[in-house]
């Protein structure tokens, strides 16, 4: 009701302007909820449209496997560590509210300097090494209570930085924001061998669920990951250019 009544106040509307989008985010997120049933009382339309596949793991599940992550994949990884290890002592550092500092953004930035991201996508796709990008986490970090929620792990062999994982909490879930690594590197696995340390640390912290976000299932499944709730997409129009918004909206489609 309190939504309803806002949207279609004279300074909601001279804020929001004819439309505006709200994503991406997760199908069964409950402000998605809200807006749904707010959104048609108040002069307002709501498109949508999905984008991907959320992967989450239930830690619960894991925890009831003392098994896990198997004795192979164990033996592999111990494998994987040597091999590491031939390029300088691997140190696993866990980052997180005032250990946020300058150094640990030029680190990550010099793994994505060194990764697919730089190789293959746009700068701008990167999450620290172009500069615009990295204040947004710079800034992030400066507000208290979001320097505690979001962590990183972050691998070294020798002084060379090697992978990450980054990480956001929210209640009983911890989110997976992207994780990168050091091609030059990749025979030793330094990206698997962040993960598997970063799902051992939110075991350790009782977190309930990993919420991993889309991309390739493959090593997602194999590491327990099973399909979750829609990525989706949304647009919120005034209701006489809903017609022309929603033919474009999904023109857009991936």
């Amino acid at each position: 009701a309190e939504v309803a009544a806002v949207l279609p106040a004279p300074e909601a509307r001279a804020e929001l302007g004819p439309a505006w989008r709200l994503g991406p985010i997760y199908a069964d997120d409950p402000t998605v909820g809200r807006l749904k049933a707010a959104a048609p009382a108040s002069g307002w339309t709501l498109l949508s449209r999905r984008v991907a596949t959320c992967y989450t793991v239930d830690l619960a599940k894991l925890r009831a496997d003392p098994s896990w992550p198997g004795g192979k994949r164990r033996q592999k990884n111990r494998r994987l560590e040597r091999l590491l290890a031939q390029h300088g002592e691997v140190t696993v550092t866990s980052v997180g509210g005032p250990k946020w500092t300058g150094e640990i953004f030029d680190a990550l930035a010099a793994i994505e300097a060194q990764s697919w991201v730089a190789r293959k996508a746009s700068p701008r796709d990167s999450k620290f090494l172009h500069p615009p990008n990295r204040r947004i986490w710079e800034r992030a970090v400066e507000d208290r209570e979001l320097a505690e929620r979001l962590g990183c792990l972050l691998v070294r062999a020798g002084a060379a930085p090697a992978a990450f994982v980054l990480t956001l909490d929210a209640g009983p879930v911890r989110h997976i924001l992207a994780n990168s690594y050091c091609e030059r590197l990749a025979h030793a696995g330094p990206g698997i061998l962040s993960l598997y340390r970063a799902f051992e640390a939110a075991l350790a912290t009782g977190f309930e669920r990993i919420g991993w976000g889309a991309g390739d299932p493959g090593y997602k499944s194999d590491m327990g990951a099973e399909p979750g709730p829609d990525i989706v997409d949304l647009l919120l129009v005034r209701r006489p250019l809903a017609p022309l918004a929603r033919l474009a909206w999904r023109r857009r489609d991936p």
